[in-house]
C-alpha cells in the first residue's frame, strides 16, 4: 500500500483518537504524584534548595494507563516560579497486558530516562528546541534478569521518575487528537531531532548501545506476536 503524506496524517490524527478513547477506559495508577518511586514525597528542597514550595498546577494532572503526569509550580522563595512537568511510571501499578507488551512498555520508559539523562544535554547544546531533565530517576533492574516474569517486572520501586523544564505554551503543548497542521509540526520535529545527530558517528553508536538498537518503540523487532498478527487488520 502506498502511503501519501495526506494519509499518513489521517493516520496520526486517527491514532491519538483511538489512544485518547482507550486511555479514557482505565482510572489510571493510584497514589500522589509528588512522591519518589519509594512512596516518599517529593519535596521543593529536593529540587531546588532555593525552593519554597512545589505545587501541581490545578487540572492538568493526568494518569494514563502507563504513567501519571501533570504541570507543577515552583515556587522560589524570592516570590518567583518556575513551571515544571513531571511525570511518572510505577511498574506495579501499570495494566497488566501479557509479558512482551510489559516489558516492551518498561523499556521504552528505560530509554526515555537514558535519553534526557545521556543524550538530551547534547542536543540542547547544538541549538534543538527539548526540554531539560532536572531530575531523572529510573530503576528496571528486572529488564536485565535473564528470563524475567511479571512478579519481577512489578518489583517495588520499579519505575520512572522524568522531572522537565516546561516549555512555554502556546508553542508546545500536548493535545489529542492531532490536527492535520499540528501532526505536520510534530513530524518537522522529528526531523529536526534526527538531523540534530546527523553523521555524528560516537553520538548515534552510543545512541546504539544505550537505547534501542534498532528503531524505536514502535518497531517491528519491539512488537508481540500478537500484535504483528493485528497489523493487516488495523492498518486497513
Amino acid at each position: 500500500m502506498f502511503c501519501t503524506s495526506s494519509n499518513l496524517l489521517r493516520r496520526v490524527t486517527a491514532v491519538t483518537l483511538l489512544l485518547r478513547r482507550s486511555f479514557s477506559m482505565f482510572e489510571g495508577p493510584s497514589g500522589s504524584l509528588l512522591t519518589w518511586l519509594d512512596g516518599k514525597p517529593l519535596t521543593a528542597e529536593q529540587v531546588s534548595p532555593e525552593a519554597a514550595s512545589l505545587e501541581i498546577v490545578p487540572g492538568t494532572e493526568k494518569r494514563w494507563p502507563q504513567s501519571h503526569s501533570g504541570e507543577l509550580q515552583l515556587i522560589m522563595q524570592d516570590g518567583s516560579t518556575r513551571p515544571l512537568f513531571l511525570k511518572k511510571m510505577v511498574a506495579k501499578h501499570m495494566p497488566w497486558k501479557g509479558l512482551v507488551p510489559f516489558k516492551t512498555d518498561l523499556m521504552s520508559n528505560r530509554n526515555e530516562a537514558r535519553f534526557y539523562r545521556h543524550f538530551a544535554p547534547t542536543l540542547i547544546a547544538r541549538g534543538l528546541s527539548m526540554p531539560a531533565a532536572p531530575i531523572v530517576r529510573e530503576s528496571f533492574e528486572s529488564l536485565s534478569m535473564p528470563d524475567p516474569q511479571e512478579e519481577d517486572l512489578r518489583q517495588e520501586g520499579q519505575g520512572l521518575l522524568l522531572l522537565l523544564e516546561k516549555v512555554g505554551a502556546p508553542n508546545f503543548f500536548q493535545t489529542s487528537p492531532l490536527s492535520a497542521d499540528q501532526a505536520a509540526s510534530s513530524l518537522k520535529l522529528l526531523a529536526a531531532l534526527h538531523a540534530a545527530c546527523w553523521q555524528d558517528e560516537t553520538l548515534l553508536e552510543a545512541a546504539h548501545q544505550q537505547l534501542h538498537a534498532v528503531g524505536g518503540y514502535w518497531a517491528l523487532a519491539q512488537r508481540g506476536e500478537a500484535e504483528l498478527q493485528k497489523l493487516q487488520p488495523h492498518w486497513q
